[in-house]
């Protein structure tokens, strides 16, 4: 991205995630089900490292 300003890269950004989700939701893609699917994914990954974090530090 060759933008100089932040308000030009905001726009770049803007632009293109745009025609991003236009391009997903013509394909069928529910990108709020997505969204949620992905937040909730992360949580699980954080809990899941956390529980290991916490399992590893009590083993002895």
């Amino acid at each position: 991205m060759a933008a100089g300003s932040s308000d030009a890269k905001h726009g770049w950004f803007g632009k293109y995630k745009g025609r991003i989700n236009n391009y997903l939701a013509s394909r069928g893609y529910d990108l709020k089900k997505e969204r949620e699917g992905w937040y909730e994914r992360t949580k699980a990954q954080k809990n899941n490292l956390c529980y290991s974090i916490h399992f590893l530090l009590n083993e002895n």
